[in-house]
């Protein structure tokens, strides 16, 4: 029997997170050249984009169509190389080979502390959700990659969404607000029976990152 996605799952959480945590520390340690996408994308929000909603199909779909809009929105080779995904660097999380990570970077021993985690139902290999946890930092070219990598985000789930449609979504998760606390920056959104859910990683007071949930209620999970 099949129910329907609501909220991530929790032990799959937990594990992310301490995933995570490596990916941080490992980006400290790395070093490399940096991609801002601001100067390099396509700024006329009237183009309309050629590709395919990534969530409800298989692993293969996903990547072909998130692929392919990144290389629409870029003319950029290292623009398109960084955000692109390679099927040859993802891994499963766990034997229960129901959640598929990817992480960003140049290379092998180049991390970027961007990771991608793919939610997949093992009795029909369909993904079903996406986490996507960006690192905490001052640094404005990071900071406009993650912005970056959450429009496409909001993109891949939602194709009908224009650029205001997109940029909204992140404004009504209160992604662009101040707040006194880290714990405050969270909020929740559906639109188009897609949900959002953006939510803070944080120890000790200090904010280490930023996790965006993306579900499409439709989708189903495993009995």
């Amino acid at each position: 029997m099949e129910k329907e996605y609501n909220k991530p799952k929790k032990n799959n959480r937990i594990i992310t997170i301490l995933i995570l945590l490596l990916s941080v520390i490992l980006i400290s340690c790395t070093s490399g050249e940096t991609v801002n996408p601001a100067e390099t994308v396509a700024e006329n929000k009237d183009v309309k984009f050629d590709y395919e909603k990534g969530i409800g199909k298989n692993t293969d779909h996903f990547i072909l169509n998130w692929n392919k809009l990144v290389s629409e929105v870029s003319t950029n080779e290292e623009t398109i190389e960084f955000f692109s995904l390679n099927p040859n660097k993802l891994r499963w999380m766990d034997w229960k080979r129901d959640t598929l990570v990817y992480q960003f970077g140049n290379d092998e021993t180049a991390l970027s502390g961007f990771t991608l985690n793919l939610n997949i139902n093992p009795e029909t290999e369909i993904v079903y959700g996406i986490e996507f946890f960006a690192p905490a930092t001052k640094d404005s070219i990071v900071a406009e990659q993650t912005k970056f990598f959450f429009l496409l985000l909001v993109a891949i789930s939602d194709p009908e969404l224009d650029r205001d449609g997109r940029e909204s979504v992140l404004s009504n998760l209160g992604l662009y607000e101040s707040v006194d606390t880290p714990e405050l920056m969270s909020g929740s959104l559906t639109k188009n029976n897609i949900n959002y859910q953006l939510e803070p990683l944080v120890d000790n007071n200090l904010l280490i990152g930023i996790t965006l949930f993306v579900t499409d209620k439709s989708s189903t999970t495993p009995s």
